[in-house]
């Protein structure tokens, strides 16, 4: 299984595009000790370590890599690597596959046309454990789907910086759209930072309807985040952990 990079891919090609500018030397230095962590509690040390330094040099940074569009796509990528890279060992040991999956390949909807054919919609997410099958789908009208291959989940974690209430109420749609067609697997939301509301605490029903976890790894909110927490990223980790070894 080929480790998921997608945060240093973009790194490396943001230090050529800057003429190698020295603060996202700086920041490779740091993201390598991480990204090649060999086991959860380096990993998480040396992370925490590297976001400390990133929001210390927030500003220089955004600067070396000059497009704001860049940028927010480099900050993106890295809380997706990192709990990528935090299940990675354990995928490896249970032979379950740990990837980002592309739209149109995890059954998200089976229905009919007007004529009775079967029709068949894929979605994607940000990170999805299970495994690849090869699946049929027919009746006595049509064929729907013949011998394609989709990605069966057991867990999918959509991995956000933060949620806002309208991406909050999108998740939840997403959410209860899988848990129709895998109503045994966990469905989890991780970000850096909740715009917590009183109208997000209103919808408790629905995250315990149809959302398995919600976890947050920073207090504050997008304008004023706060530091990493190590006891959040714990307490994720040990439930995602548990859930796998029993798989």
């Amino acid at each position: 299984m080929e480790k998921l990079k997608v945060h240093g891919k973009l790194l490396k090609k943001y230090i050529e595009e800057s003429g190698r500018a020295p603060v996202l030397l700086q920041i490779k230095e740091k993201y390598e000790l991480w990204a090649n962590a060999k086991d959860s509690a380096t990993l998480k040390k040396k992370f925490i370590e590297y976001d400390y330094f990133f929001d210390s040099h927030f500003q220089e940074i955004r600067e070396a890599i000059g497009s704001e569009r860049k940028f927010s796509t480099f900050i993106g990528h890295r809380l997706e690597e990192f709990i990528y890279l935090l299940f990675f060992k354990i995928c490896k040991e249970k032979n379950l596959i740990l990837d980002k999956i592309p739209p149109g390949n995890i059954i998200s909807w089976i229905g009919f046309d007007e004529e009775g054919k079967l029709l068949v919609t894929g979605h994607g997410a940000d990170l999805v454990i299970g495994d690849w099958r090869k699946l049929t789908f027919k009746n006595g009208v049509s064929i729907g789907i013949e011998e394609k291959q989709y990605f069966i989940p057991k867990i999918i974690i959509e991995c956000k910086q933060y949620v806002s209430l309208d991406m909050f109420r999108d998740l939840v749609t997403e959410s209860e759209m899988f848990k129709r067609i895998y109503p045994h697997s966990l469905f989890i939301i991780v970000c850096e930072v909740i715009e917590m509301t009183d109208d997000f605490k209103k919808m408790k029903k629905v995250w315990e309807a149809y959302i398995d976890g919600f976890f947050n790894f920073r207090p504050g909110n997008r304008r004023n985040p706060g530091k990493l927490s190590l006891e959040n990223i714990n307490n994720f980790e040990k439930i995602i952990t548990d859930y796998i070894q029993k798989l």
